[in-house]
């Protein structure tokens, strides 16, 4: 199996990881890196770890996948908690109003659940598909006039229903 590592995209460009991070990777051969081609990579994946934000609703879109991965600081969490009242942080089952990817959020997103996770994406077909079937689900509530306006519709509808 070969494993690709891209750039994770961010609202100010792309976050970029000290190279030395690679170095233990860069010696096994199935392993491919590529810089600052998201969507070609999507293209591609068979699988995917992304943090949350529009990058789950892009995985999505390029029916990969995925599991999401969220961690952040305790007064952040806080904060967000407190003002923030949602059953999810992925945009995907923001939409879907339901579960359809796996996040791991906080003591949840140990090395150990994401690699379980990504295993399961990789290896058990039926949970694959599925996945990949409620995408359809969520691309049909898109696909209704504007992509971006029909979001901010059901994020405003879904967060003013949560208060």
């Amino acid at each position: 199996m070969a494993w690709t590592f891209t750039s994770i995209p961010s609202r100010t460009g792309y976050v970029q990881l000290p190279p030395e991070l690679y170095d233990p990777l860069r010696q096994i051969p199935s392993v491919k890196f590529i810089f600052e081609g998201t969507y070609d990579l999507l293209a591609h994946a068979g699988a995917a770890i992304v943090t949350s934000g529009t990058a789950t609703l892009e995985t999505a879109l390029f029916k990969v996948p995925q599991v999401v991965v969220y961690k952040a600081g305790r007064l952040e969490l806080s904060i967000i908690r407190t003002l923030v009242k949602v059953r999810f942080i992925s945009l995907v089952n923001l939409i879907a109003d339901k579960l359809v990817v796996k996040e791991l959020i906080q003591e949840q997103a140990i090395v150990e659940h994401v690699n379980a996770e990504l295993r399961n994406l990789v290896e058990n077909t039926t949970y694959r598909k599925g996945m990949i079937s409620e995408y359809d689900g969520v691309y049909k509530i898109l696909d209704t006039g504007s992509a971006s306006e029909n979001t901010a519709r059901l994020m405003v509808k879904y967060l003013t229903h949560q208060q």
